[in-house]
């Protein structure tokens, strides 16, 4: 769903911007949640610079991820599949 909002691969208007911060704000939300990841680093403007660990020391940019996603499209691994192999990590598999 969220591949098919751009189809150009590039966020045109406020309200796509907007989308992108949702769905980064779920993600940053599913890590922590899921994974215990906490926030490092939330000092810079740009939402995409923003830094989670996910323990044991795994770094991650959920609002930069996403914005990666959106502009290179199915060339980037999807999702579900990132969760899955942060979660092993987490879990020293």
């Amino acid at each position: 769903m969220l591949l098919e909002s751009f189809p150009d691969h590039v966020v045109k208007t406020s309200d796509e911007a907007y989308e992108l911060r949702r769905h980064g704000a779920l993600l940053s939300e599913i890590l922590s949640r899921r994974l215990d990841a906490e926030w490092l680093d939330i000092s810079p403007n740009e939402l995409g610079y923003w830094v989670m660990i996910v323990p044991p020391d795994t770094r991650v940019w959920p609002f930069g991820r996403i914005a990666r996603l959106v502009a290179m499209g199915h060339k980037e691994r999807d999702l579900v599949s990132y969760f899955f192999e942060l979660s092993s990590r987490a879990r020293g598999r």
